[in-house]
């Protein structure tokens, strides 16, 4: 009796799967919007949690400070709130934070940003978790050794930032307001499109195998609004210098989509451009912050970019 019941607790249980995995999260993926959104950006998952985000040094962060920016969403019409960290060059420690005068440390901070003359870099994490994770606050480490200013929020990822340069032109016209473009854009573990990635992602193994798979799990991204076409983007700006980062041993975007975001972008600029590297580690995913050899190639890469620019 008792081996019967856990045999029919265990058909039960797989049954359950079964039906999850073939109808329900099919039918959720294709036609419920909150779903796909959830899944492309995963803000769901937060790890580390309950962090004190407004004391970046409760973060084990060193030589940042947390703001907000407040903004009404046209898309979403409601009021959306950023937050965000500036995080200093390590060669400007002793100059802001152990040298005291009559200003707080925000106002020494920002007159520093607004005078300085060190790279500012704009750094948009990827989905899931926030910008405190741990693999995250290693890369502005490696960034603020470089003696670089990094201004880093909760927003999701690679191809917005793609999508941004490629569009800031428009944007500037449409405001009437003129923003002066990045002097480069450095992309780490890109993909070439969202519907590929989607393909390839590993979770997409434990559905790939329904015969409906590309109808309920990647069809709904060819009109939406979250296509992220960071190859369509990118052969948009044939002036804007580009640095590619990836890891060969990247299982969650893989390599190949990155060779075919470089092969797009090469193509677009086969008459003349803007410097475009294409530099390979071997790492994972989230590790590529651990490489040696990633601080020469960015400022040998920002270094290219200066000389271009002065020629």
């Amino acid at each position: 009796m008792v081996v019967g019941a856990i045999l029919l607790t265990g058909a039960s249980l797989t049954a359950s799967v079964l039906v999850l995995q073939v109808a329900v999260l099919p039918l959720l993926f294709r036609y419920s919007k909150s779903v796909q959104r959830k899944m492309v950006f995963s803000n769901c998952i937060n790890y580390p949690k309950n962090l004190d985000f407004e004391n970046p040094q409760s973060c084990n962060l060193v030589g940042g400070r947390n703001f907000n920016i407040v903004f009404e969403s046209v898309v979403d019409n409601c009021t959306i709130k950023l937050g965000v960290w500036h995080i200093v060059p390590c060669s400007l420690f002793r100059e802001l934070f152990v040298v005291h005068d009559y200003l707080s440390i925000d106002q020494r901070l920002l007159n520093e940003l607004r005078k300085t003359r060190n790279t500012v870099v704009l750094y948009c994490h990827g989905n899931s978790n926030h910008r405190a994770s741990p693999h995250r606050l290693q890369m502005y480490k490696v960034f603020q050794d470089l003696n670089f200013h990094v201004i880093t929020f909760d927003y999701r990822g690679t191809a917005i930032a793609a999508n941004l340069v490629s569009n800031l032109d428009g944007l500037c016209s449409s405001r009437g307001v003129c923003l002066p473009p990045p002097n480069a854009l450095v992309l780490e573990a890109p993909f070439n499109n969202l519907l590929d990635e989607i393909e390839c992602h590993p979770f997409s193994k434990l559905v790939s195998w329904l015969p409906y798979f590309r109808g309920s799990f990647v069809k709904p991204f060819m009109s939406s609004e979250h296509t992220f076409t960071t190859d369509c983007y990118l052969s948009r700006v044939p002036s804007l210098p580009i640095l590619m980062l990836h890891s060969r041993g990247d299982r969650i975007v893989p390599y190949d989509l990155a060779c075919k975001l470089h092969e797009c972008i090469m193509t677009s600029r086969s008459k003349g451009g803007a410097p475009l590297v294409f530099h390979s580690f071997d790492r994972g995913h989230n590790d590529l912050c651990e490489d040696p050899d990633l601080p020469a190639v960015v400022a040998n890469f920002l270094e290219l970019v200066k000389k271009k620019r002065n020629m």
